[in-house]
């Protein structure tokens, strides 16, 4: 009984019903797409190191991200020379403007390291790098710029690089980018000697720990960590999580603020409904059951509501031209459930002040009430 009258008063408000759950979709579909994005941005952050296939990865120390690094090219030399580590190569991680794009990844590395970083399976299409102002293309940005073997790619800055081969990592950072010679990458970027991170590849049965301890002893600005905890050592993923966070909380007190104010004015419009539910014998306790009931259901709404359009927003997003194959978000199982429990947060903020006043009316004071 509690339930069909619970369905019937929201079915006899379907404005009001479908406005509330709208409101807690809002907060639920920016829950939903930006737990996502701010997942793929994270992974994206060190998708520099995801390339290198290294044992170990050295990056400039205090720096938020991989591209921000300016080491210079002899401390890969120096880096090597370590015991422990067989090999070590060094990378440069920029983005430059197309024509066609305004952000376009470009990863500098060397031709003659090529089988220490890229497999012989991540060439899909035609040859590793082998000759001056040549191009390996991800297989997201040849998709996007509609390349073929063999044509040319135009920077913006006037540079023609002629493409050689087509790589895929499974990454949508890297693949949405290319890959060039260092030095010719170091001459594009304006960094002349300069690499922003250095691969390291370890001596089978090397101590990682303490090759890491004895490279950050002797070169005092390298950071230097497994690609795996590589992350936690950039701060710009702390600026990523507080920006998540503040956007999360946004959402929550703009939707528990709707929520409130929605449910009260219905409490109020249902006054007389209420007292004469009391007068034919219904408890207080059944009285917040059904308020609250009533709260949770639209919750539960507006949870599917904001799932479809925190995916929809997502889409759309990732259609556009400037961020396409740049971001590939992923909607974990998580991020659904973290929506859910804002929802059901709402839903029970919601109804939890009209469902208190409720039962502290009686019947007397809700029946006078006009």
């Amino acid at each position: 009984m509690l339930l069909t009258l619970v369905l019937k008063n929201l079915w006899a408000r379907r404005s009001r019903t479908w406005l509330t759950a709208l409101g807690v979709g809002v907060s639920v579909a920016v829950i939903v797409a930006i737990f996502a994005l701010a997942t793929d941005l994270k992974k994206e952050l060190g998708a520099g190191a995801e390339l290198t296939q290294a044992d170990l990865i050295a990056t400039q120390r205090g720096l938020a991200g991989l591209t921000s690094g300016s080491i210079p090219d002899s401390s890969v030399e120096d880096v090597e020379a370590y015991e422990g580590v067989e090999s070590a190569t060094g990378f440069l991680v920029t983005s430059v403007r197309l024509p066609e794009m305004s952000s376009f990844n470009l990863l500098g590395a060397s031709p003659e390291d090529s089988d220490l970083y890229l497999s012989d399976a991540q060439i899909v299409e035609g040859r590793r790098l082998e000759n001056p102002a040549e191009v390996l293309l991800g297989k997201g940005a040849r998709s996007n710029l509609g390349l073929q073997l063999g044509s040319l790619l135009e920077l913006e800055s006037g540079e023609e690089f002629r493409v050689a081969g087509v790589y895929s990592t499974g990454s949508a950072y890297l693949d949405g980018g290319g890959m060039i010679s260092l030095a010719e990458a170091q001459e594009v970027a304006g960094r002349e000697g300069k690499v922003t991170l250095v691969a390291i590849y370890l001596e089978p049965g090397a101590d990682e720990e303490d090759v890491i301890n004895r490279i950050e002893s002797g070169q005092l600005f390298l950071s230097v960590a497994p690609p795996s905890r590589l992350l936690e050592a950039l701060s710009s993923i702390e600026v990523v999580d507080t920006s998540a966070w503040v956007f999360y909380s946004i959402a929550v007190i703009m939707g528990g603020i709707g929520v409130v104010s929605i449910m009260s004015m219905s409490f109020w419009e249902r006054m007389r409904e209420i007292g004469i539910l009391r007068a034919a014998g219904w408890s207080r306790f059944n009285i917040l059951k059904m308020i609250l009931g009533e709260s949770m259901l639209l919750s539960l709404a507006g949870f599917v509501i904001g799932s479809l359009l925190g995916v929809a927003a997502i889409c759309l997003i990732t259609s556009l031209p400037s961020v396409k194959g740049l971001i590939s978000p992923a909607f974990s199982g998580y991020a659904f459930l973290l929506g859910l429990a804002v929802a059901l947060l709402l839903g029970l903020l919601g109804g939890a002040l009209p469902a208190y006043r409720a039962c502290r009316l009686s019947p007397a004071e809700a029946l006078c009430h006009e």
